[in-house]
């Protein structure tokens, strides 16, 4: 959602933060925006774009994401070929076919002794001292984008609070089609919402328990949920949007 009263032509130093699985992918592959991605080395003279996304939803997106890449059959790939038509993530495959493990061998074997998002979820306050502590590892690791949620990007609300005047657009993965064309009138674009640009293929199980979901919104609660109330704060998502992203629907 944009604010309106804010105009882009004024906007220099533009940038996208794109936070993992919030449909970012789509719009950076069809234009010329400047990105922050895995990262938040974010500068001062700068005015921002957000794309955000439930962050239950979100969850089960990241971690099926590392376990698709960390399982993929690499065999047919040819190394010097590697694109979004023939790969879920190019440069991780790259890294991939030329080493031991995809992430990091601790992060590879982390997300494997997990084999839905729901045993990972519900994992986190299991009574199994073991699984626990792998579930609570692998929320804390700081590889890709299981950790560095809405929350992380946004410094778990503070970015907001710091910097609401640079904000020129929020838009959402839930309502992706009006929002990118919102975005391409902003900033004269010609994004295709309904373009895929990401070949995957995976059919996972996306069920979570109610033990899991309230595993999940408590985890995210002082993160993902704090920066989300921030851009309810400043109107730049509305408050009914807030209450849908604490449920789940599949």
């Amino acid at each position: 959602m944009n604010k309106e009263e804010r105009s882009i032509h004024s906007a220099k130093n533009l940038k996208f933060i794109h936070i993992g699985k919030c449909g970012g992918t789509t719009i950076i592959q069809q234009s010329n925006l400047k990105q922050y991605h895995l990262n938040r080395k974010y500068k001062n003279n700068e005015k921002y774009i957000i794309w955000i996304r439930n962050p239950i939803a979100r969850f089960v997106s990241a971690f099926y994401m590392s376990y698709n890449i960390i399982n993929a059959d690499t065999s047919d790939l040819n190394i010097d070929n590697l694109t979004l038509e023939n790969c879920i993530a190019p440069a991780r495959f790259r890294y991939k076919m030329t080493h031991n493990w995809t992430f990091t061998k601790r992060y590879d074997f982390l997300v494997n002794y997990f084999k839905t998002a729901n045993e990972f979820a519900e994992s986190i306050t299991s009574q199994d001292e073991k699984k626990r502590k792998l579930a609570l590892e692998l929320m804390n690791s700081k590889e890709e984008h299981i950790f560095k949620g809405i929350g992380w990007y946004l410094h778990n609300g503070d970015f907001i609070e710091k910097n609401h005047d640079k904000i020129i657009f929020v838009g959402t993965i839930e309502n992706m089609n009006d929002d990118i064309i919102k975005l391409n009138k902003l900033l004269n674009l010609k994004i295709d919402p309904t373009k895929k640009i990401r070949n995957n293929n995976n059919r996972n199980d996306k069920y979570l328990s109610p033990k899991a979901i309230e595993n999940i919104k408590n985890f995210y609660k002082n993160s993902d949920y704090k920066a989300l109330q921030k851009l309810v704060d400043y109107n730049f998502i509305s408050k009914d949007l807030f209450e849908k992203y604490h449920q789940y629907n599949m």
